[in-house]
């Protein structure tokens, strides 16, 4: 599934307003493998439930649930540590794990171009991994490269186009 959805991250899902109603919605969700099953599995972990009872009626590997897991107990941290817990050290994690500057902004309250800019400011930003197409075998003159938010530049480039 592509990510032409509108979505910035793991976005909750309209959930009725009375709690019996909304545990149905999400036991059913859960249950069923539709397109925004993950999204519910974040609500759920939102919404304070076990790890096995999610585990239990998604079925899904508990691998893949921790990872939501962690997810959403970073969203939980971003909101309580606010704009001014965005340091280097900690856009670069969050960065690291998927966090689009959108959703950064979205669960902080503030406009994206002022986490981008803070982003910015403190030298946060993507950089270029080669990827070894040869197993390291020998060597190649095609460089195929990926963006990443890690420390050392791999890109090498040159004034030629």
């Amino acid at each position: 599934r592509g990510l032409e959805t509108g979505l910035d991250g793991l976005t909750p899902q309209p959930l009725p307003a009375a709690a019996e109603e909304a545990e149905g919605r999400l036991t059913h969700e859960l249950r069923a493998a539709g397109p925004n099953r993950l999204l519910y599995v974040a609500d759920a972990f939102r919404a304070g439930w076990t790890f096995e009872r999610i585990a239990q009626l998604t079925r899904i590997d508990p691998w893949f649930l921790a990872q939501i897991e962690d997810l959403i107990g970073e969203e939980t941290r971003v909101r309580a540590e606010g704009f001014s817990g965005l340091t280097g050290a900690r856009l670069r994690a969050l960065k690291r794990k998927g966090f689009s500057d959108a959703r950064l902004a979205r669960l902080i309250e503030m406009p994206e171009q002022a986490v981008r800019h803070k982003r910015h400011d403190l030298g946060v930003r993507p950089v270029y991994k080669r990827v070894d197409t040869c197993a390291a075998e020998f060597a190649t003159s095609t460089a195929y490269l990926y963006s990443t938010y890690e420390e050392e530049c791999e890109a090498e480039p040159t004034g030629r186009r």
